[in-house]
Formats: structure tokens, sequence, C-alpha cells
């Protein structure tokens, strides 16, 4: 391999060039600082049996001790790299099934099959549905029983690193990912309580909605919010889940050094 066929690759400051690798130098002196190494290093790549003929010019003992400081030098980057590159692989092959790690992990008191016996739905929960959307209701019921649980403890857990997929401890006491056919389940679970908690405070009220025009306006409206909620609906599933993501998530990152293998 000649100069000439790597002279494009420089820039038109370098002056000189190596006769084996074709690299550029501004300085004859740099040059031939590089070029004896450079000239070592070829021969081993293109003979498998190292050979010195009787015309080969052999170096001084102090361009020798200079040769292994550069050679000890280009040693430590490579073994840098090295590491840089162990370190990456290691990374990439510390990955744990995230059910797997659950199982060992986290054993909660309860199942997801009975978590929303812990839904707190109160006479203050209908006075706040009376004021804003069933979501936003939702959101409030859900954060304050999520409240209630220790982030170790909970039988429902999701991760920020993948949005919207939530695990369950079930009753065969192991965890899963829940499907859409068990949130639709749960959710309307939480409705039915919500509706129920409106029907006693209707009961309650059964004399000031059947006197005041403005008691009896405000269940018909929340009726007819309840009524609107149709968990056959993606939309409406998927805006639960939002709520739901956004009070369970937690970075697991914190807890643990491997990746996610999903």
């Amino acid at each position: 391999m000649n100069a000439t066929s790597h002279t494009s690759t420089y820039t038109s400051t370098c002056t000189s060039y190596c006769s084996f690798c074709g690299k550029g130098y501004k300085t004859r002196n740099r040059l031939e600082k590089h070029a004896t190494l450079c000239e070592i290093i070829h021969k081993t790549k293109n003979n498998k049996k190292i050979v010195i003929e009787e015309e080969d010019e052999i170096p001084s003992q102090r361009r020798l001790y200079q040769l292994l400081l550069e050679l000890g030098q280009k040693y430590n980057r490579l073994e840098e790299k090295v590491e840089e590159m162990r370190v990456w692989v290691d990374k990439k092959k510390k990955k744990i099934n995230v059910i797997d790690w659950l199982n060992t992990t986290m054993r909660p008191s309860n199942t997801f099959d009975t978590f929303h016996e812990m839904f707190q739905v109160t006479e203050e929960t209908i006075d706040y549905l009376f004021q804003t959307s069933f979501m936003e209701t939702f959101d409030n019921v859900f954060s304050k029983t999520m409240s209630l649980y220790e982030e170790t403890n909970r039988p429902i857990i999701a991760f920020q690193q993948k949005s919207n997929i939530f695990y369950v401890f079930e009753e065969r006491q192991s965890w899963e990912i829940l499907s859409r056919e068990k949130i639709v389940q749960f959710l309307n679970r939480c409705h039915r309580k919500i509706s129920k908690a409106l029907s006693d405070w209707k009961r309650s009220n059964q004399s000031k909605i059947q006197n005041e025009d403005k008691y009896a306006l405000q269940y018909d409206k929340t009726v007819s919010k309840l009524m609107s909620i149709e968990w056959t609906h993606d939309p409406t599933v998927n805006k639960a889940k939002a709520i739901m993501f956004s009070h369970l998530k937690i970075d697991i990152k914190t807890a643990v050094e491997y990746e996610f293998e999903y």
C-alpha cells in the first residue's frame, strides 16, 4: 500500500506520509517516530513467522526503549477500551425476567382479586363526584387507596420503564401481567362501589331530593356521569389505566441494577 492512495483522507497540511499505513504527518520527525513502530506492526500483520533480514536496520537501544514506552501507552489505552466494553457487555447481559424478580422479592399480604375491597368510598367521595367527573373521582379514590399500602406490599405494581403495563399478585400466590379482561373486571367493581355509595346517599337524602330541585338535579346529573362510563370502550379503559399508572409506577433501577426483559 503506498502513501499516495491515502492522501485524499488527510488535510493538505500533511507533508509526509507513512509508507506502511499511509497516515499523514506535518513534520518529518513525527513521521519517523511513527514509522518505526508502524513497520513492526506491519510486518507482524503480514507474516506468520517473523524473520529479521540481514539488510534490516536494527533500532538503537534508545529507540527500542521509546518503542516500548509507546507500546505501553497503546496497551493501556487498549486495556481501558476493553474494560469499557466489558462493563457494557455485562450490563446488557444482566437482564432479569420481571415476573421472576417479583416472585422472588415481593410477597404482598393481599391478592389483587380482593384489592377493590380496600377502596374507601364514602359520602365525601360522593360530594367530590358532585363537583367533578367520574375519572377525577376515580383518581381521588385510587390515590387514597394507594396511600394505605407500603410500596412493597401492593398487590398491583407498575414500572415507569414500561408504560401502562401492570403486574398483579394472584390467588395462586404468584405475579403475572394484568390482562385487559381482569382490569375491566376491576374497574367495573370500582364503578359499582361508587354507584352503591351514590344510592346510599340518595336514601339518606330522599326528602331533599323530593322537595328541593337543586338536590334532584344534582342527583340526576351524577347518575348520568356514572351511566356514561362504558368499560367496553378502549379510550375509557385507557384513561383509567393512565390514572392507575401515575400512582403505581416506580423506577426499577432504584431497586435493582438490572434492565428489564419483557
